[in-house]
């Protein structure tokens, strides 16, 4: 759910104005948003359309990031949209059943999924998220989604800042051409609920420290 604040998310409601006025068919991305949002964890995007989908929408996800096991899934709206995908999603018609113990992770999951403690792991990272946010003045890394894009610009530069990071006990990823535009490579930040707003502080003055120098 890419937006022209990397890391922020798609306007999924002005997207919804769109096609009821013209009819578009919406196919979304929300490779990030299961989990973290929604009462049951359903996403960043199916949270937005509220108790039902629609004929024109499909929303495809993973499962491998806040779901916390593999595979993805798809979120559509009937059975017709179920027979088309089974005929011509090539992905679909190729692909490998899952692991016995891939099924047995994602009915553990969605126990969790179902119980309070999915409540609390997001109050927990969003204010994770919160405190990130405070801790810089930049508008491009301030939004409301965990993950963050903290601009360099060069490559090599941002290769070798994030080589200083894991020597510091960080792991930020160094995102760069073709994965972003040239010159415009960034640090790749994922707050998790686990995180603690210590090791936050910490990390967010060293960056500043080394983005200086």
């Amino acid at each position: 759910m890419a937006s022209t604040r990397w890391g922020g998310a798609a306007p999924i409601r002005e997207l919804i104005r769109l096609q009821e006025k013209y009819g578009l068919f919406l196919y979304i991305d929300d490779a990030h948003g299961v989990s973290i949002r929604g009462r049951y964890g359903e996403g960043f995007a199916r949270s937005e359309f509220g108790e039902r989908l629609n004929d024109l929408t499909m929303i495809v996800a993973s499962l491998s990031k806040g779901f916390g096991v593999t595979g993805s899934v798809v979120m559509i709206a009937n059975e017709a949209q179920e027979r088309v995908l089974r005929r011509y999603a090539v992905p679909h018609a190729f692909s490998m059943g899952p692991s016995i113990p891939a099924i047995g992770a994602a009915l553990a999951s969605a126990e969790l999924h179902k119980s309070p403690e999915l409540s609390v792991r997001q109050s927990r990272l969003n204010a994770m998220n919160v405190f990130f946010n405070a801790q810089w003045d930049e508008d491009a890394v301030k939004h409301d989604l965990p993950i963050k894009m903290i601009r360099i610009g060069d490559a090599k530069r941002t290769i070798s800042i994030a080589a200083s990071l894991i020597e510091n006990g960080f792991y930020l990823a160094a995102a760069f051409f073709p994965a972003v535009p040239h010159d415009k490579a960034a640090l790749r930040v994922c707050l998790t609920a686990d995180h603690h707003e210590t090791d936050i502080a910490r990390l967010c003055a060293l960056v500043k420290d080394l983005t200086k120098s």
